[in-house]
């Protein structure tokens, strides 16, 4: 799964006024990122044309066009006198590295935050409710989660509001699908999770047709069953099909691997 990392301008420009330079713009990172990434993929030279088909990134080949000949320029890409594509230089890499090692850097603090407040109110008297309310600020999704017992049935869901922030919310049907969606998600999930007795050890992923929920084919749910002290755990996180798997995989492992 291609990730794409953004480093922002401050650490650029805490280096040196001399790195000044390497500043680019977010459309320039992105563009760059996925050259350089689907380089490291082929080891062919990247055309415009190829780049849109397959990273999707929203722009025309003409702009795409555009910034090649401006990071060009830059010295993030050069230009083989074999062939009508770009190809990465080593500035390129760095600038590629930095803002990974940035990156794995933020996600490992989400996990040690999330295991820290997991710690924290795991003996507490709403601990499902804050756990959801936790994992859905690390994984800026929507989260959900059910604890069923002899003695309590609970189902709780928090990060509403970042299913609102997200770009796909400036679409009328996007932002029509969320509230339909909304409105009958705790009867439907919460039957079909109390109903489905095929959770294995590993998390299940339900990805647009697969969904359990009645018109949302533009989203995807990953959810875990977990065995604890408290009776039959199961926590899930909902969000666009293009959510961070990779991240909210990691996230959910690390819940289970403390309460289990």
């Amino acid at each position: 799964m291609a990730l794409l990392f953004y480093l922002p301008a401050w650490r650029l420009k805490a280096k040196s006024q001399n790195l000044k330079s390497n500043l680019l713009t977010e459309r320039q990172t992105k563009i760059l990122y996925s050259a350089v990434q689907e380089y490291i993929k082929t080891a062919k030279p990247i055309a415009s044309v190829s780049l849109v088909k397959k990273c999707k990134l929203g722009f025309s080949p003409a702009t795409i066009r555009n910034e090649f000949a401006e990071l060009e320029d830059r010295g993030f890409l050069e230009q083989p006198h074999t062939s009508g594509g770009r190809v990465p230089t080593s500035k390129a890499y760095r600038y590629f590295v930095d803002g990974l090692l940035l990156s794995i850097k933020k996600e490992r603090q989400k996990l040690d935050n999330l295991e820290k407040m997991v710690k924290l109110f795991v003996n507490s008297e709403h601990f499902n409710r804050r756990l959801v309310k936790s994992l859905a600020n690390a994984s800026n999704n929507m989260a959900m989660g059910w604890i069923n017992n002899d003695a309590d049935d609970e189902f709780h869901f928090a990060g509403i509001k970042n299913l609102l922030r997200a770009p796909e919310f400036e679409s009328i049907e996007y932002s029509a699908k969320v509230g339909d969606i909304l409105d009958r998600i705790d009867d439907e999930i919460e039957d079909f999770v109390r109903e489905e007795k095929d959770f294995s050890e590993n998390a299940k992923i339900y990805i647009g047709n697969e969904m359990p929920i009645r018109g949302a084919k533009d989203f995807s749910l990953i959810i875990s069953s977990i065995p604890s002290r408290w009776g039959d755990l199961r926590i899930a996180i909902f969000g666009p099909q293009r959510m961070d798997y990779e991240r909210n995989l990691q996230l959910l492992n690390s819940v289970k691997r403390l309460l289990e």
